[in-house]
This record gives structure tokens, sequence and C-alpha cells, in this order.
């Protein structure tokens, strides 16, 4: 299960993810995809639809390939959490704003979207 609010939670694994991959290719519904890997549903409904490819491209060898790829899954996750950590370090006047939210115990979901409006 999903931690609530505050309390840690781990990203998914490659280990994981080839599981979500064998399990979404053999049509096993997300429900009991969740529940053998022991995550709450919307974690694996969000890492589906984060990573799925909804149009078909070609290899150099003619094969077409639509859909949820692990391998491709985990790169991007990768990428995701390498470049949200820079974000504020871009941003001098987004981090010191959060900082100051931070010290004066403002809630998480205001600070994601006084982020939005800050960019």
């Amino acid at each position: 299960m999903e931690a609530a609010m505050g309390e840690h939670y781990s990203h998914l694994s490659l280990a994981e993810r080839r599981r979500i991959d064998e399990m979404f290719q053999a049509s096993i519904p997300v429900r009991e995809i969740a529940a053998r890997l022991g995550r709450h549903r919307g974690t694996i409904h969000r890492e589906i639809n984060r990573n799925f490819y909804h149009t078909s491209f070609r290899d150099r060898f003619g094969n077409d390939y639509r859909g949820y790829f692990c391998m491709t899954a985990n790169a991007m996750a990768k990428h995701r959490r390498r470049s949200g950590r820079v974000k504020l370090l871009r941003h001098p006047a987004l981090l010191a704003h959060v900082v100051a939210k931070l010290h004066s115990g403002w809630p998480t979901r205001q600070k994601r979207s006084a982020a939005s409006w800050l960019l």
C-alpha cells in the first residue's frame, strides 16, 4: 500500500516494473496487478499511464511497438527523479519561496500549486 502523506514511500523498482509489464501484457487487471505487488492500484495506473506508448512506432527491422515497456519506463522514471532535483537550483526565486514556506509550515499541496504559478 502507498504511504500516507508525510510517511516514507518507495519508488517502483525495475523488478516491479518487469512484473507490471508481464502482467499487463497478459491482460491482468490493474487492481489484480496492484494486489500481487502489494501496491495501491493508483500507483500502478499512474505508472502505466506515464510510461505507455500510445502511438505505435517501427524499429529499423519493421517491428511495430505500442504499449508499456519496463526498461523504458525505468529509464524515464530515473530521468524524472534526476530532473526534479535540479528544478529548484535552476529557479532561485522558487527555491527561496519554497524554503520560506517550509519554515512557516505550509502544506505540501499548496507548495505544489505555488510552484506552478511561479514558473
